[in-house]
């Protein structure tokens, strides 16, 4: 992905439409959520990378955690719609 945040391709052409817009920091891979209804992407701010949410319409983009000193290896969506698991190391 690289820095700066995620966008929507529309399929039958047109511009893509910004998911994030993050200033500082990027993002190397991200996961729908099973019911298409969120992203799930780590964002990276050095050595640190945190967990983040944002809706396919676009809007403000949400944390879902706040390690100060880990990096996450791994991002997965269960099946189940409920959690999202992944890797991380301080």
């Amino acid at each position: 992905m690289g820095s700066g945040g995620a966008s929507l391709q529309p399929l039958g052409g047109g511009p893509p439409r910004p998911l994030t817009r993050f200033t500082t920091g990027g993002i190397r891979e991200f996961r729908w959520s099973p019911d298409g209804a969120r992203l799930a992407l780590p964002r990276t701010g050095g050595i640190v990378h945190n967990l983040w949410t944002a809706a396919p319409e676009g809007g403000e983009p949400a944390p879902i955690t706040d390690f100060a000193t880990s990096s996450i290896f791994r991002l997965d969506a269960s099946r189940d719609r409920k959690p999202v698991y992944f890797l991380s190391a301080s």
